[in-house]
């Protein structure tokens, strides 16, 4: 499976909104948003569930991508 770009994804999702709208959206903090979307840190449980809820349409796809072949 190929690597995820989480920070383009995320930039996707975020769609020219602020890193603080994109935070609430995810419940996590600016400061963890801005760290995903430079590439410095990776999403963790918290962040998937975020992004999930934000975009339930992704859900099986991002499931798989970030639990990889334990899906």
């Amino acid at each position: 499976m190929d690597q995820v770009d989480w920070a383009q994804l995320l930039e996707a999702i975020r769609a020219g909104r602020s890193q603080a709208a994109l935070a609430a959206d995810l419940g996590i903090s600016q400061s963890l948003t801005s760290k995903l979307l430079r590439g410095v840190r990776q999403p963790g449980p918290r962040v998937i569930r975020g992004i999930i809820a934000t975009r339930p349409e992704l859900a099986e796809w991002v499931s798989r991508s970030y639990l990889g072949p334990w899906a």
